[in-house]
């Protein structure tokens, strides 16, 4: 784990995301944040880097277990017995989901690849502005140092023609 207490924040704060969207508590081992997804976090990020991190930690969808029961008695039955019935069926489960979870899992993928080439092209644009604004700077010294040179050479006309 991380000893930084940013970075640990961000963690809770996704795991609590997370936990919300799947209807879970935050101790949930399944909603368990890893360092690289809060990593996004720490930054200066986006509602869309937010967001992409968000799907980047819960893109899984398999990961799952039974809502308890508040009944004193016959919820603990009930828990258990949706929990075996749901571990004999995690196979099939599983198979059926695979898709679903290679799908999430590209398309957190693709996101992610795209967000990166957007802050590319930002940094781009950024150095683009940077440089057309010195660009700039420079063609108003050149033009001004142009100013004053036909000046002087107006100056010089004159004496010369006077002289004549």
């Amino acid at each position: 784990m991380s000893s930084e207490p940013a970075l640990e924040n961000k963690k809770k704060e996704l795991t609590n995301i997370i936990a919300s969207i799947r209807g879970r508590s935050e101790q949930d081992p399944n909603c368990k944040v890893d360092d690289a997804s809060a990593e996004i976090l720490t930054q200066n990020t986006t509602e869309q880097q937010r967001l992409l991190a968000v799907i980047l930690a819960g893109s899984d969808t398999l990961p799952y277990e039974p809502v308890a029961s508040d009944r004193r008695f016959i919820g603990p039955l009930v828990f258990g017995a949706k929990r075996i019935f749901l571990r004999c069926l995690r196979p099939f489960i599983s198979m059926l989901l695979s898709p679903q979870i290679n799908f999430n899992e590209h398309l957190a993928e693709s996101f992610s690849l795209k967000d990166k080439q957007l802050r590319k092209l930002d940094e781009e644009m950024r150095l683009l502005q940077h440089s057309s604004a010195s660009l700039r700077l420079k063609c108003d010294r050149l033009e001004t140092e142009h100013l004053r040179q036909k000046k002087e050479l107006e100056i010089l006309n004159e004496k010369l023609r006077s002289d004549r």
